[in-house]
């Protein structure tokens, strides 16, 4: 499987994203009639992907998500991790509406109890420490598309637009399948760059 590592550095979790369809289905452009000219490729079979986080903060990281607004299926069961620990997610590409198009990001100083008082002081999403119930406050995102009738699908991209919380890097793992597959995303803190006044 065409796998993706994710590592928000510096005060960092990194993921690896399994992507690829099975053995025997191909995403890759084919010939044309002509012989010369590629045809679009054809659409991917659908699989569940797996998304693995690991903490390289050095502080308790509660991962975040949301999804477009496409009937993209909300997640649960989203890990808190420590220090150097790891925690896995699925991703249901094979349920209903059959792709996932969302974003994770690391909530940060967060305390209360899941449920009731629970926020974070970074990506706050709600009262609930494994899951998140509205959108985030603005931090730097992980962004990914799986999607079976996107031929260009999986793909990902790493995004500061609405804020930068930590850097945030995305990088191929073992990727198989083809496609161009490469980092993505800044492992700088910039912060220090910012004028104060910002």
């Amino acid at each position: 499987m065409r796998k993706i590592m994710t590592a928000l550095a510096a005060a960092a979790v990194a993921v690896l994203v399994a992507l690829s369809p099975p053995s025997g289905t191909s995403v890759a452009a084919t010939p044309g009639t002509d012989g010369d000219l590629p045809s679009r490729a054809a659409p991917a079979v659908a699989v569940d992907h797996t998304v693995t986080f690991v903490n390289d903060t050095g502080k308790t990281v509660w991962i975040g998500s949301d999804v477009n607004n496409d009937g993209s299926r909300p997640l649960a069961a989203l890990p808190t991790l420590e220090p150097g620990q790891s925690g896995t997610v699925t991703i249901p590409e094979t349920a209903e509406p059959g792709h996932w198009r969302g974003k994770f990001f690391a909530r940060q100083g967060c305390t209360g109890t899941s449920g009731s008082t629970f926020h974070c002081l970074v990506g706050d999403c709600g009262t609930f420490a494994d899951h998140c119930e509205r959108s985030e406050q603005p931090t730097s995102l992980a962004e990914f598309n799986f999607d079976t009738e996107d031929t260009l699908a999986p793909w990902y991209d790493v995004s500061y637009v609405n804020a930068f919380s930590q850097p945030v890097t995305i990088a191929p793992k073992n990727a198989t399948g083809g496609g161009g597959c490469g980092t993505m995303g800044c492992s700088e803190n910039l912060l220090p760059l910012c004028p104060p006044t910002i």
